[in-house]
């Protein structure tokens, strides 16, 4: 009954001690970086713009572009999660353009799209995570 017990013991008490899903041995994180948040648009457009750290936003309103946003001497973590929105703001009438949003790690993008504005008020949004892979 007692090895049977201790055996429980010893199971919990590893179960218990830390794993390597919690670390980040030989990870470039937690690292610090200026990361850029960038939108172009082909005509000069109101828009709000909200750039996404980890869920501390930051709204803008903008008539111009290009739009650039820098974060200089951030820390950022595994798992960071950058986001980048960008909502259409044109009074009537309306004429279609195109927008690109982009986010950089420095000067590095790490993601990019465009999308085609097609009507009044339409909202576009990317998301960029940091993880081992990247």
């Amino acid at each position: 009954m007692k090895k049977i017990f201790s055996i429980f013991i010893l199971a919990i008490v590893f179960s218990c001690s830390s794993d390597d899903g919690g670390t980040t041995g030989g990870s470039a994180f937690p690292k610090t970086t200026t990361m850029n948040f960038e939108v172009t648009t082909t005509d000069d457009r109101d828009a709000s713009i909200t750039t996404t750290i980890d869920d501390a936003d930051l709204v803008e309103l903008s008539s111009t572009s290009p739009y650039i946003k820098p974060y200089e001497n951030r820390v950022v973590s595994l798992q960071t999660v950058f986001k980048l929105k960008y909502e259409d703001l044109s009074p009537m009438p309306f004429v279609a353009y195109q927008t690109t949003l982009i986010i950089k790690d420095v000067n590095n993008i790490v993601k990019t799209q465009s999308f085609n504005v097609t009507q009044q008020g339409q909202i576009f949004q990317i998301e960029y995570m940091f993880s081992d892979d990247n």
